[in-house]
Order: structure tokens, then sequence, then C-alpha cells
């Protein structure tokens, strides 16, 4: 059987995952009136989505990347951030009670 090539999707769906819940999340937080932690983002939405776009896309090309030659650490990755994405939306749907 021939050895297996990349990691697969899920690293990348648990990536996606976790970002569109934080972005979603954040969303809902601020239309509450919730005020978003980061000082370098500010309080519009549109720069902080297109902020964190900018950043996944850069992480998603660099876990792609690193999938041919460090597959382990490619998903990893994927994980990690997604995860880390998670956290953030349950964070973001704690501050909006």
């Amino acid at each position: 059987m021939p050895e297996k090539k990349g990691i697969g999707v899920f690293p990348y769906a648990a990536f996606v995952a976790g970002q569109v819940a934080d972005g979603w999340t954040t969303k809902q937080a601020l239309d509450r009136g919730a005020k978003e932690g980061n000082p370098f983002l500010g309080q519009n939405i549109g720069r902080i989505l297109a902020t964190k776009a900018g950043i996944d896309a850069g992480a998603l090309i660099a876990i792609r990347r690193l999938s041919k030659d460090h597959p382990k650490i490619a998903m990893a990755l994927g994980y990690v951030y997604g995860t880390i994405g998670a956290l953030a939306a349950a964070h973001n749907m704690r501050v909006a009670r």
C-alpha cells in the first residue's frame, strides 16, 4: 500500500471551524455591546474580520506548505488554531451575555 501524503481534510476543517466560530461570536458580542479586547483591532467589525481573514489565510498557507515535509507539525497547527478559535468563541459568548 502506498504511503499517504498530506494531512487530510480534518486539520483544515478544525482550523476553519474554530476561526469562523470566533469571527461569528465576535460579531454577536459586539452587536450586544461588548468591546473588542485587542486594542490594535479597534471596534470596527469589518476591520476585525478583515484582519482575521488575512492572518488566517497566512496560517492556512503555512499549514499547507508544512504538510508536505512536516505533516505532524502541520496537523498539530491546524488542530491548535482550531482549538484557539473555539476557546475564543466560548469567551466571546460569555462576554456577550
